[in-house]
């Protein structure tokens, strides 16, 4: 009988262990990098750029439309790569 009580004391005090020790220690402050703002621009535009060069090889795409598509595209990357963050919004909003 007493050792079922202790095993469950034990058992008890282990969980309640566990659940406290997130609170229990010192919290780090973890600070990520900030992130260019044109990032996710510029991977657009490149990952756009990729399949339209695999949609041309593969067949489904004209090579008169792809030269429309990419002459696009190039522009709106180097507005994006040499523009300021202003003028950029500005461009990206027309399209």
């Amino acid at each position: 009988m007493i050792v079922p009580a202790l095993a469950a004391a034990l058992l008890f005090i282990v969980a309640v262990a566990g659940a406290l020790k997130p609170y229990l220690r010192p919290r780090r402050m973890v600070l990520e990098r900030l992130s260019d703002p044109l990032d996710d621009e510029r991977r657009m535009i490149l990952r756009t750029l990729r399949e339209l060069e695999i949609e041309r090889e593969t067949g489904a795409l004209s090579d008169r439309d792809y030269l429309a598509l990419r002459s696009e595209m190039r522009s709106a990357r180097s507005a994006c790569c040499t523009g300021s963050p202003s003028e950029t919004a500005q461009t990206s909003g027309n399209t």
